[in-house]
C-alpha cells in the first residue's frame, strides 16, 4: 500500500474550512538526497571495481592458467566484495550465487578425485602387506628364484615398474622395496593425501594435487588428473571478467542518467518539476520501484492552532467535525 500510494499534498492535512481548491501545493525534494549516492557510485566504479577489472584482465591476458590458479581464492573473494558493494546502488547484476555454486562444484570435483586416489592406494597397501607376509613366511623354505618372484609382485603393488637388473640377493631386493620405497608410499598416502582432503582453499588444493600427482606417478599407473578442472578455472575467470565489466557499464549508465536529471534541477524554477526530476533521478539509480517522499509545509494561511495557545497553558482545543468532537491536549 505504501509503495503504490501517492505522496501527501498540503491540502490533505488541512481542515475542511481551511482547504482552498486554488491553492498551489508547496512541495520540495532536496537533490542532495541523491547526489551523494551518484558520487559514491562513480567512486566505487572508478576505484575498487576498476581495480578488480584491471587486475583480472592482466591475469587473463597472460594466457597462463597457472597465474589464475595462483590467485583463484583472492579473485573469488574480490568478486564477492565487488558485487556486495555494488548492490547498495540497486544493480540487478550483483548476485553472487553463481560464485558460491562454482566454488562448491569445483571443491567437490577435486576432493572426489583425491578420495578416489586415496581409496585406490589403500587397496594397494592392503595387497602389499598380504604379499609381504607371504614373503616373510617363505623365507627359509623357498629358493631365491621363488623369493624374487614374490618380491617382483610385492614391488608392483607400490611401483609402476619393476627393478631391472635385479639386486644381488632377495634380501637386498626386499630392503630396497620395504625399507626405502614403502615408507615414501605411506607418507604420500597417510600425510600428503589426507591433508588435501581437509583443504578448502582452491589455490592450495589445486597446487597440492599437482604436487601429489608428481609423486603418485612413481606408485600408481592411474594417478590423478585434473586437466579438465584447470580448464574450468580459465572459463570461470572469463565469466568473472565479463560480469565485472557489465557491472561497471551498468553503474556508469545509471549514474550518468541520474546526474543528468539532477543537473536539470539546478536550472529549473518549477518546484513540482524539480520534485519530479529528483524522484526520477532516484529511479534512474535504483530502479522503477524506488520511492521518494517529497517534503511539504502547510501554507501560511493555515495557521497553527496549537501554536496560538499561550505558553505553558494547558487547555483543551475542541475541533468539530460534523456532530462529533475531537479533543486534543494543548501543551
Amino acid at each position: 500500500m505504501l509503495l503504490e500510494s501517492r505522496y501527501l499534498l498540503p491540502n490533505d492535512v488541512k481542515l475542511p474550512n481551511e482547504a482552498a481548491t486554488t491553492q498551489v501545493p508547496v512541495l520540495t525534494l532536496d537533490s542532495g538526497r541523491i547526489q551523494p549516492i551518484i558520487d559514491e557510485a562513480i567512486d566505487f566504479k572508478e576505484n575498487p571495481l576498476q581495480d578488480y577489472i584491471d587486475h583480472l584482465a592482466a591475469l587473463v591476458a597472460t594466457a597462463d592458467v597457472d597465474n589464475l590458479v595462483d590467485e583463484l581464492d583472492d579473485l573469488i573473494t574480490g568478486i564477492r566484495g565487488v558485487f556486495i558493494g555494488a548492490s547498495r546502488f540497486g544493480s540487478a547484476q550483483t548476485g553472487i550465487g553463481f560464485v558460491y555454486q562454482w566454488h562448491q562444484s569445483m571443491l567437490d570435483q577435486l576432493l572426489k578425485k583425491v578420495a578416489e586416489l586415496r581409496q585406490r592406494l589403500q587397496q594397494k597397501r592392503e595387497q602389499y602387506l598380504e604379499l609381504r607376509d607371504d614373503y616373510l613366511d617363505a623365507l627359509g623354505s623357498s629358493t631365491d628364484d621363488e623369493l624374487f618372484a614374490l618380491l617382483h609382485r610385492l614391488e608392483l603393488k607400490i611401483a609402476t615398474r619393476s627393478t631391472s637388473p635385479l639386486p644381488a640377493s632377495p634380501a637386498d631386493y626386499f630392503t630396497d622395496i620395504n625399507d626405502i620405497r614403502f615408507p615414501l608410499f605411506e607418507t604420500l598416502l597417510d600425510t600428503d593425501i589426507v591433508n588435501l582432503l581437509g583443504e578448502r582453499r582452491l589455490t592450495h588444493l589445486i597446487k597440492g594435487i599437482q604436487a601429489v600427482a608428481v609423486q603418485t606417478a612413481n606408485f600408481d599407473l592411474i594417478g590423478i588428473e585434473i586437466d579438465d578442472q584447470i580448464h574450468q578455472v580459465g572459463i570461470f575467470a572469463d565469466d568473472l571478467q565479463v560480469g565485472a565489466e557489465n557491472l561497471s557499464q551498468e553503474l556508469s549508465d545509471r549514474s550518468a542518467a541520474a546526474q543528468a536529471l539532477i543537473d536539470d534541477v539546478k536550472v529549473s524554477a518549477d518546484a513540482v518539476q524539480n520534485v519530479n526530476l529528483v524522484i526520477n533521478a532516484g529511479k534512474a539509480m535504483f530502479g522503477d520501484n524506488f520511492v521518494m517522499v517529497p517534503e511539504f509545509g502547510p501554507a501560511g494561511s493555515s495557521g497553527n492552532r496549537m501554536g496560538q495557545c499561550p505558553a505553558g497553558l494547558r487547555t483543551i482545543v475542541t475541533l468539530s467535525a460534523g456532530r462529533r468532537g475531537y479533543r486534543f491536549s494543548a501543551r
